[in-house]
Order: C-alpha cells, then structure tokens, then sequence
C-alpha cells in the first residue's frame, strides 16, 4: 500500500493536501535522529479519517470530486458534493486528497 505525506507549509493553519509516494518530509532533531515534523497520519485511510466532516478535493483518475467527505469506509468513501449528490470513491483510485 503506498504511503501519503503531507505537503506544504508546516505550520498547521495552513490547509493541507496529501499525495501519493512523494519525498520524504521528515527533518533532523537538535539529536540528529530523523522525527517526522510536523506529526500527520501516514496511510491514506488514517488521512480521510481525520478529514471526516471537512471540505476536501478528491483527485481520481477521472478528475477532481469535491464536498464534504462523509464516511470512510473499508474499501470506499462517501463525500456529499455541494449539490446535495451523494459520491462513492474507491479507496485504491484516490491520487491526491486536498483539503479546501
């Protein structure tokens, strides 16, 4: 399963966007063992499920799905566009996840 990071600024009020298999974003502590900064979730299941209730852009292989995500479920998500459409998005065709 690839892994999603977190991208952008670190400072935490910024909005955040997800991608898959990116470059490394962990920095060196005073220590000089690696620490990831700021701490985010590391699987794309653990990423939607701290979105549940937020404005989020879904990128999938036939473009950008975006609403209130929902639900998160084994295999899919449930999002509600702004139009009061229901969008179920499997998990495995999720490319990029932004939050709005």
């Amino acid at each position: 399963m690839a892994s999603y990071r977190r991208y952008g600024n670190a400072n935490p009020f910024n909005k955040k966007s997800y991608y898959k298999d990116g470059p490394d974003t962990k920095s060196k502590c005073h220590s000089g063992d690696r620490v990831p900064y700021p701490p985010f979730p590391t699987t794309l299941r653990e990423v939607l499920l701290s979105l549940i209730g937020e404005q989020v852009a879904i990128t999938v292989p036939y473009g950008v799905v975006d609403g209130t995500l929902i639900a998160v479920r084994r295999d899919y998500i449930l999002l509600v566009e702004p139009t009061g459409n229901q969008v179920l998005i499997r998990i495995d065709k999720i490319e990029l996840v932004s939050e709005l």
